[in-house]
């Protein structure tokens, strides 16, 4: 991928970190990292626009703890060294030594702007794909992110898997990704469903609640009784969506809550 240099900032939210990453995504903003600590949690962002920084600041009530310029080489760290399994029988390898014959293993280095699929929406999303893919059937991901629904589809069996996203660092970083874990995955910039054609039997978008009140009301133009799976939901908002798919018609099949997210299996007509 191409190197330039940006500004890294650090900041440590006065708001819990699920409003934060919404404020973030509703502003379709994607290049930060989150960090765990043991008494506190940081958010990385990189961003040279300090006006960007200064409405977060009062958004989140977050203060500033560093500032600095770096580079892109230095998003791909380690944050993680320890493999983890997504799904039963696939593995997430941070550190992108790991070698099984016996188990399915996914490289993601972690970036800046996307982690390795340990936040529980992703996960979330893994496991409802997982149950419900079934082999040569063809996959959209909605929103793809760094693109590791789209890789864990194709690698689950899917005939063909199409990644969109309106973000044209999330599309570099997703095909980097395919590229290094040996997968055909199709990636297109889209709004949404604005640029897709086609009927997918399995649709998947994790992305914020009010973005997908939006993909709802698209939904026909790309399902033909599919399957339809929607996280990043938070528990307050699962209501709304609920009544959102009601109003179209469309059938929940199941949900799971993981740390206060949900995601919903859904049934087009």
């Amino acid at each position: 991928m191409r190197s330039y240099s940006i500004t890294e900032w650090t900041v440590e939210p006065g708001k819990p970190i699920e409003e934060v990453e919404e404020y973030l995504l509703l502003q379709g903003f994607s290049s930060y990292a989150v960090e765990f600590e043991s008494k506190r949690t940081l958010v990385k962002l990189y961003t040279d626009d300090e006006l960007f920084i200064n409405d977060l600041l009062i958004h989140t009530d977050s203060k500033i703890l560093s500032k600095k310029t770096t580079c892109s080489e230095q998003w791909y760290k380690y944050l993680s060294k320890k493999p983890f399994e997504l799904v039963k029988g696939v593995w997430i390898d941070p550190s992108g030594r790991m070698i099984s014959d016996e188990k399915v293993v996914i490289k993601m280095t972690p970036s800046a702007a996307f982690g390795t699929g340990d936040h529980p929406t992703t996960k979330l999303a893994a496991r409802f794909l997982a149950k419900h893919l079934k082999e040569s059937c063809p996959v959209l991901d909605v929103g793809c992110g760094s693109g590791i629904l789209g890789i864990l589809a194709k690698l689950l069996g899917a005939s063909s898997v199409l990644c969109v996203d309106i973000d044209d660092m999330a599309l570099e970083v997703a095909h980097f990704f395919a590229e290094g874990n040996a997968v055909s995955v199709e990636f297109k910039k889209s709004d949404l469903l604005s640029n897709v054609s086609g009927v997918y039997d399995i649709v998947v978008a994790n992305i914020v609640t009010p973005v997908l009140m939006k993909l709802i009301d698209q939904l026909e133009c790309v399902t033909n009784n599919s399957t339809v799976i929607f996280s990043g939901i938070t528990k307050k908002e699962k209501p709304v969506i609920i009544e959102a798919l009601r109003k179209r018609g469309l059938s929940l099949l199941e949900e799971e809550e993981l740390n206060s997210w949900v995601a919903l299996v859904i049934k087009t007509l």
